[in-house]
């Protein structure tokens, strides 16, 4: 384990990630299933860690692409719904983005 991920698992546990229960997506989603996920103002967030990065997948893209936050950002692909952090920008800014989406959401972080 790297020392990006030990301090993003950290993190991501800190947020109120949980153990996705949808492992295997339904027939027809492309992507890699994600291993966390946590509930967001802006639909179902999943999330992996990697060696050097997060890669997270918001479930109902439109609902993402319609957050006040997320839309028209650069991070959120309209598209496909993914929202990669990289090791080289500080995971404070990721904290930041989930807790302001998570702000009335079912599950919010305790801090």
């Amino acid at each position: 384990m790297t020392p990006f991920q030990a301090q993003a698992n950290g993190l991501l546990r800190d947020l109120g990630f949980k153990r996705a229960r949808l492992l295997y997506p339904e027939e027809g989603y492309p992507y890699r299933p994600r291993e966390l996920e946590l509930d967001t103002q802006a639909g179902k967030l999943y999330c992996s860690v990697h060696s050097d990065f997060l890669a997270c997948i918001f479930w109902e893209v439109g609902k993402a692409n319609a957050h006040p936050l997320l839309s028209g950002g650069s991070r959120l692909n309209p598209y496909s719904g993914k929202w990669v952090w990289y090791s080289v920008e500080p995971l404070d800014q990721f904290k930041s983005a989930v807790m302001a989406i998570t702000k009335g959401a079912d599950q919010c972080p305790s801090h």
